[in-house]
């Protein structure tokens, strides 16, 4: 299985769990942050466990060059996963 269903390529594959992420670094209220995932196909992310929550972390570090703040926009695709078929 690999990334290819995420909706773009600006959302990233966690293989671990055959998710995609799509991470903001805009700063956003959760009303607003829901408002833009739901514009984009997706809902807000749901982080299962630490080991979900470091992988997404370390994309965010990377995407701000410098420690995560709280208030990014996180979204996942709505679509379903294609593991649990």
């Amino acid at each position: 299985m690999s990334g290819d269903w995420c909706p773009t390529s600006q959302w990233h594959y966690y293989a671990a769990t055959h998710s995609c992420f799509y991470l903001s670094t805009t700063e956003a209220v959760w009303s607003d942050a829901y408002v833009e995932c739901q514009n984009m196909g997706g809902n807000l992310a749901s982080i299962d466990n630490h080991a979900e929550m470091s992988y997404v972390y370390s994309i965010l570090s990377v995407l701000l060059q410098t420690t995560v703040v709280h208030g990014s926009i996180v979204c996942d695709p709505i679509q379903p996963n294609p593991s649990a078929d």
